[in-house]
């Protein structure tokens, strides 16, 4: 049974929030259906907040939010055997957490104070930013997924090559499945690109070869190969400019104001190639130049025989290459010994 990382857990629950607080705010009342309607609807809220508290208190919770988190996880392309009772818990915490939160908001909106319909779960607490939840001025009010393929037509036929439009395509389409393909260029929100940049952090190496499905979203992906080796510092890096490069040119096409991806970048740092190297153990070293070959062999031809000879030619200084040494201190060494 998988054990999904937390980062995973996290990025599903913050966009559950966000669909749940985008849907609450087009159903609240207005003017225009009178003070009943609000009245009704404060009273409604003011209920369960007792009942949830008790769940989170006593980490247990009924079944029909397990049923609702599965429908969320369905969502996301995990099922529910494939999860464990922990994270199946995680889940459910999360989504009375964002419940708690969403009842708060929602009675502050019917009170007529807007400034305090935010998150206060740290959780969430940031998707309700001002600059998140308004969209920005001066934007054109195109959808997404058509500005990106107005921005592709404009690189193709410029300075990308047909590999570079084949990989630069992929990342965006990577995007677009995540935020939605209708959703205005203008209103793309800087938590969703991070959010997007932990997910690549979660992104299977060799990806292709863990969805057998051909099913490659990027949520696909991550459940998939949640116990696999992840995407390289400098594969995550490049896939992210992509993303950049792009928010860069609307912002220089006046598609938006401000990049959303501005001061985000990957997270960690380049590896050093010599760290991925495993060294020789200290048995191996003296089986090594125990050997004829550095202790003394018969002839150049017969080297697996023990005799005084020592051939000092390129096989006997292949050991530097193995050993990433140099090889004028490879001969400074006394290595061998002739008997």
């Amino acid at each position: 049974m998988a054990q999904l990382d937390q980062s995973t857990i996290k990025l599903i629950l913050r966009e559950f929030f966000t669909g749940e607080w985008s849907k609450l705010r087009s159903t609240l009342p207005t003017e225009a259906d009178g003070e009943m309607a609000v009245e009704e609807q404060l009273y409604g809220a003011s209920g369960g907040e007792e009942v949830v508290r008790g769940w989170l208190a006593g980490k247990s919770y009924p079944g029909y939010l397990k049923d609702h988190a599965n429908r969320i996880l369905a969502s996301a392309g995990i099922g529910v055997d494939d999860i464990s009772a922990d994270d199946m818990n995680a889940v459910c915490e999360g989504i009375a957490r964002a419940w708690l939160d969403l009842e708060n908001m929602r009675c502050a909106l019917l009170e007529g104070y807007p400034e305090k319909a935010v998150p206060q779960d740290d959780l969430f607490r940031d998707l309700a930013d001002p600059l998140i939840l308004t969209p920005q001025s001066g934007g054109k009010a195109e959808a997404l997924g058509a500005v990106v393929e107005k921005y592709k037509a404009f690189k193709t036929g410029g300075s990308w090559t047909a590999k570079t439009a084949w990989e630069a395509g992929r990342v965006l389409g990577w995007f677009i499945d995540y935020v939605g393909d209708t959703v205005p260029v203008a209103h793309v929100k800087k938590h969703q690109v991070r959010d997007f940049r932990d997910l690549l952090d979660a992104v299977p190496a060799h990806f292709q070869q863990k969805t057998g499905n051909g099913d490659f979203t990027l949520k696909a992906m991550v459940a998939a190969g949640a116990t696999a080796p992840k995407l390289g510092h400098a594969t995550r890096k490049k896939y992210l400019s992509v993303l950049k490069t792009f928010f860069g040119w609307c912002s220089a096409e006046g598609y938006i104001d401000l990049s959303p991806a501005d001061g985000i970048n990957v997270q960690g740092k380049a590896s050093d190639p010599q760290d991925a190297r495993h060294p020789f153990s200290k048995d191996q070293l003296e089986t090594l130049f125990q050997s004829p070959q550095y202790s003394g062999h018969f002839s150049p031809d017969r080297r697996s025989k023990p005799g005084k000879c020592i051939t000092k030619d390129g096989r006997f200084w292949r050991v530097s290459r193995l050993l990433s040494i140099r090889k004028q201190v490879s001969r400074r060494t006394s290595w061998a010994t002739t008997s």
